[in-house]
């Protein structure tokens, strides 16, 4: 099951995933939100942390098309990006949390995430 992690930013994603596997998550990068929802159709993970900014779907559009199917709804996600003006748009989507980039507290996002996995959504 695991983290996935969608990001098209290949250093943030891999910053993120460090962080996990420091903490023994495990996780998967995925380019785009576009590949996370084709993956979607075939597994589930535990947690969905994504960037807002990407191009093509936007990570409030994947969120959104996450809590629009039912097979998905109940993934929890923690949406990131580094404009502020963001995090409203994130959590009205259904972001169950959202994140500052750069991390300024990264202690903070790993325990988001592990309360994601170890109790899904709230």
């Amino acid at each position: 099951m695991g983290i996935w992690i969608v990001d098209n930013d290949g250093d943030t994603a891999g910053l993120v995933k460090y962080l996990l596997s420091l903490n023994d998550l495990e996780s998967l990068v995925l380019p785009s939100g576009e590949a996370c929802l084709n993956r979607l159709e075939e597994e589930k993970p535990a947690l969905i942390i994504t960037d807002i900014n990407m191009p093509g779907m936007s990570g409030i559009r994947l969120i959104q098309s996450i809590r629009e199917n039912p097979e998905t709804a109940k993934i929890p996600v923690i949406a990131c990006s580094c404009a502020y003006n963001n995090e409203d748009a994130a959590l009205s989507a259904g972001a169950d949390d959202f994140f500052h980039k750069p991390f300024s507290d990264t202690g903070r996002v790993i325990d988001a995430a592990q309360r994601c996995v170890t109790h899904g959504r709230s």
